[in-house]
């Protein structure tokens, strides 16, 4: 288990919240997490964080699937979570109302590697593959924050990258028109944000050390199998610390 000497809880409050009658955010938040460095310290050196990305309408819940069998075969243990973790804010990702929904996002991280990240990557050579991590918080909040300030946001609170992230990519038209085939209507933020997030979803998947990025516009078989042989040559090839 995390030590939680350090921990602080933190109590999100907001007008918006009180307004939508919804409950202060309670999240413990890790500031001295580099200082006492003890987060990090849980992590087996030979477990993997893969994070799936992507816009919505590319199939992300679909993919998870697929690379948690590639694990299995591979030797690895995996664990499928998602994010927003808590309740809380996945009723204030869904509300017109959001808020400070990025810094709501950060702190529902925190609690999502204290309680199920952090303990799973603890054991030895196993895999926690989440739908959507830190790089959602950054596509989708730039507009109210910048992009570096996010990420140094993130880096403050000890919150790791991931070891491999795997980017669903399609063009937004594309997306939407799935969206609107299975849902039959677009949010305010896939309406707004959508061209933009792309763009940063591509951004950053360019820059990470270790990425996977399938074209999620193909027939689903297709995107499978093309996700399927990458995810075996990146995990065969992943360097292991000893």
């Amino acid at each position: 288990m995390l030590n939680t000497d350090f921990l602080i809880e933190v109590v999100i409050t907001t007008s918006s919240l009180s307004s939508q009658g919804l409950k202060p955010l309670r999240f413990f938040d890790r500031r001295l997490i580099k200082e006492k460095n003890t987060v990090m310290s849980q992590r087996d050196p030979k477990s993997i964080l893969i994070a799936v990305e992507g816009i919505d309408g590319t199939g992300k819940s679909s993919a998870v699937p697929v690379i948690e069998e590639v694990c299995k075969r591979c030797g690895y243990d995996p664990l499928t979570t998602r994010e927003p973790y808590t309740q809380e804010v996945i009723d204030l990702v869904h509300s017109p109302q959001k808020g400070n929904l990025c810094e709501a996002m950060i702190h529902d991280r925190v609690q999502h590697l204290h309680d199920v990240i952090l303990p799973h990557l603890s054991k030895s050579k196993s895999a926690v593959i989440t739908d959507r991590y830190l790089y959602s918080n950054v596509a989708y909040n730039a507009d109210e924050v910048p992009p570096e300030k996010i990420l140094e946001e993130h880096r403050e609170r000890g919150i790791p990258d991931a070891d491999i992230l795997v980017l669903l990519d399609m063009p937004v038209r594309v997306a939407q028109q799935r969206i609107m085939k299975t849902r039959g209507f677009l949010d305010p933020i896939e309406k707004r944000s959508m061209t933009q997030a792309r763009k940063l979803f591509r951004s950053m998947a360019d820059q990470h050390p270790c990425a996977v990025i399938v074209d999620a516009s193909k027939p689903l078989e297709i995107v499978h199998e093309e996700l399927r042989q990458k995810m075996v040559r990146v995990l065969r090839n992943l360097p292991m610390e000893s």
